[in-house]
């Protein structure tokens, strides 16, 4: 009798540990996550050596030559 309670029990657990994990089908199809690098942090193009005295996202547009200076 107790061998039979023990494999009774044992195919329950089996049973409700198979099933465990739920639905497999999302319930909906994803939504737009990815941003892009304006929208995140919007970048400003720098054509020559410039003061810079705002904070930003600067960029290169093409090969500068003279100095910089940034005034934290």
């Amino acid at each position: 009798m107790a061998l039979r309670l023990f494999i009774f029990i044992l195919i329950l657990t089996i049973h409700s540990a198979a099933n465990a994990q739920g639905a497999l089908e999302p319930p909906a199809p994803p939504g737009p996550t990815m941003k892009t690098l304006d929208q995140v942090e919007p970048r400003i193009p720098v054509s020559e050596a410039l003061f810079i005295d705002q904070p930003g996202s600067y960029f290169l547009t093409n090969d500068i030559t003279g100095n910089f200076t940034i005034q934290g």
